[in-house]
């Protein structure tokens, strides 16, 4: 159990920190103002609370440059690791369903696994 809060940790923390480099280098640049770097650091906080796991951060992750464009440069590069691991869990997964010969398990599989991309993008 330990392990999976300090992976929330990490990926939240991770987000963060991109943020927070990214509002200071904006500021610096004068390419972001107070009140734009204010409201970009209020819905981060308010949007990613400490109680979510992986998987939910994963869906609100998408949505952080939605209203903020500025944050597709943090929020882009995440998602496509996420769906990187993700689509080699799954490739891993039906592999050796198709090995057992399980082939509808590993239909299954395959379909969870197309949805839940879905619903990331």
């Amino acid at each position: 159990m330990d392990n999976n809060t300090d992976n929330k940790s990490v990926l939240r923390e991770r987000v963060q920190k991109q943020v927070v480099e990214l509002i200071t280098s904006g500021l610096e640049a004068g390419t972001l103002s107070e009140d734009r770097a204010r409201g970009i650091a209020k819905m981060i906080l308010e949007t990613l609370p400490e109680n979510l796991n992986d998987q939910d951060l994963m869906f609100l992750i998408p949505k952080l440059d939605d209203e903020f464009r500025e944050l597709s440069d943090v929020v882009l590069p995440i998602i496509l690791e996420y769906e990187l691991k993700l689509r080699q869990a799954v490739e891993q997964k039906v592999l050796e369903l198709l090995r057992a010969r399980k082939f509808k398990e590993a239909t299954e599989a395959a379909q969870k696994g197309i949805e839940l991309s879905r619903l990331l993008n």
